[in-house]
C-alpha cells in the first residue's frame, strides 16, 4: 500500500469520524452557532420560534429543528473539508443562492402586503431540496438525505405555508414573522457588502 493511499484511507476515516462526531453533538441550535456566524443563528432562532407558534404539536418542531440542526452541521464539516467535486460545489453554490432567492422572497411577502404566493414559494423550496440533495448523495447518509426531506415536506406544507403569511395572524405569529424577516434581511445585507 503505497503512502498516498494510506493518507487518503486515513483522511477518509478522519472525515467519517467528524461526521458521526456532529451527528451526536449536533442537538441544539447553540451547537452549530460557531459553525454558521451570528446572523444565521438569528435567524434560525426566529425560524424555531415562528414555527413554535404555528404548529400545535411541540414535539414535532423540536425533532424538525434537530433535523435542521444535524444536516447544517454535517454540511459545514462537508463543506470544511473541501472533500467536494467541482460538480458538488457547483451545486453547492447553487443551493446558497437559492436559500438567498428563498429569504429575499419572504422578505418581499412580509414587507408587501396581498404578495404572498404559496405556489412560487414552495417550487423555490423544492427546487432548493433538489440541489442539496443532489449534492449531498453521496456525501452524507441515506439518513441525512431523509432529514432533508422532512425538513422541506414540513416547510412546503400548505397549511403551515398559509398559516404563516396570514394577515389574519395573531400578534406573537407576527412577531416571529417579522424578527425573523429583520433576521433575513440581515444576512441579505451582509451578503451585499
Amino acid at each position: 500500500e503505497t503512502a498516498a493511499k494510506r493518507r487518503s484511507s486515513f483522511h477518509n476515516l478522519r472525515f467519517r469520524a467528524q461526521k458521526h462526531l456532529i451527528g451526536r453533538i449536533a442537538k441544539s441550535r447553540q451547537s452549530i452557532k460557531p459553525l454558521i456566524g451570528k446572523r444565521a443563528y438569528a435567524a434560525l432562532k426566529q425560524f424555531e420560534n415562528l414555527l413554535k407558534s404555528h404548529k400545535t404539536n411541540q414535539k414535532e418542531v423540536k425533532v424538525l429543528m434537530g433535523s435542521v440542526v444535524k444536516t447544517i452541521g454535517k454540511l459545514g464539516v462537508v463543506a470544511k473539508q473541501s472533500n467536494l467535486t467541482e460538480d458538488q460545489l457547483a451545486l453547492a453554490r447553487t443551493a446558497k443562492q437559492q436559500f438567498y432567492k428563498i429569504a429575499l422572497t419572504i422578505i418581499s411577502f412580509v414587507r408587501t402586503d396581498y404578495t404572498y404566493n404559496q405556489t412560487h414559494l414552495t417550487q423555490l423550496l423544492r427546487d432548493c431540496e433538489q440541489t442539496l440533495r443532489i449534492c449531498v448523495t453521496e456525501i452524507l447518509s441515506s439518513k441525512s438525505v431523509d432529514r432533508i426531506n422532512r425538513v422541506f415536506d414540513t416547510l412546503c406544507e400548505p397549511k403551515l405555508m398559509d398559516s404563516v403569511f396570514s394577515l389574519n395572524a395573531t400578534v406573537e405569529q407576527r412577531t416571529n414573522l417579522l424578527e425573523l424577516t429583520n433576521s433575513l434581511e440581515s444576512i441579505v445585507a451582509s451578503r451585499r457588502s
